[in-house]
């Protein structure tokens, strides 16, 4: 997969992560926005993923069908670096739901709807804070899958219509919340506002009387995905590695298989 280089780093991109009381995407915004630089957004962010692991959307949502069938011994990802992403705005109001996925990735404890029952609490602001990302070496991932046994289980999963491979991984490292009343102005995070967002008792002395909430903690919010072929040849198999549009994961993931 060819890297893509920005010219300027930005140390911070704000999202809007919002939806209409009857939207069922709560990931909306950002999908939107990361769709921008090719990226797919993680439903839900997680805390642990590894560039090569093999992913399918049966179930509505990205789930590991393996971690090993890419041996980094074998095909190494890079070392995460700084990537450049555009500052874009964005808020979260109580005239909209939200999707606390963010929060509940870093923490299941924490539960941003709850700020809103405080009558000072208008809106919040999300900072997702910097950006890093690394990436696979496309013709290593071809090389080793076209060196794979016929019949193979790996090869099965990589080369299985509805599974993908995670080509690159984008991660931040720490989330900055910050709670706005009616003018505009930033509210401290007293106890009572730390209680109602169902905070865990082990961030309130971090942030009692403070004007923003920073949690610290590597998240993976979005991939790049490739969808691998194998294609017979007379001397030697080819590969080929095609990347997927959010547009074809979010197809994926509504003809998945539900449970009922």
């Amino acid at each position: 997969m060819r890297r893509i280089r920005y010219a300027l780093f930005v140390s911070f991109l704000v999202v809007c992560t919002v939806i209409a009381a009857a939207a069922q995407d709560g990931l909306k915004g950002l999908r939107e926005y990361l769709k921008q630089y090719k990226y797919v957004v993680f439903v839900p962010p997680r805390a642990n993923a590894t560039a090569g692991s093999v992913v399918n959307y049966d179930a509505g949502f990205e789930t590991i069908v393996s971690s090993k069938c890419l041996p980094p011994d074998k095909v190494k990802p890079s070392e995460f670096s700084a990537v450049g992403l555009a500052d874009r705005e964005g808020t979260l109001t109580k005239n909209l739901g939200i999707e606390g996925a963010f929060a509940r990735g870093v923490d299941p404890k924490i539960d941003l709807s709850g700020a809103f029952k405080d009558a000072r609490v208008q809106k919040i602001v999300v900072q997702i804070s910097e950006p890093m990302e690394n990436y696979l070496e496309s013709n290593d991932v071809k090389d080793y899958i076209a060196s794979l046994a016929p019949g193979s289980s790996c090869l099965q999963a990589f080369t299985n219509k509805r599974n993908r491979i995670l080509a690159g991984l984008l991660r931040i490292d720490s989330i900055t919340y910050k709670f706005e009343d009616k003018d505009g102005k930033d509210i401290s995070l007293d106890l009572k506002l730390l209680s109602l967002i169902k905070l865990s008792p082990k961030y309130h002395k971090d942030f009692e009387n403070k004007d923003s909430m920073k949690i610290t903690q590597p998240i993976f919010i979005g991939y790049r995905a490739w969808q691998a072929t194998k294609i017979p040849g007379a001397v030697r198999s080819r590969v080929d590695l095609n990347d997927s549009t959010s547009e074809e994961i979010v197809d994926l993931k509504a003809t998945g298989k539900r449970p009922h």
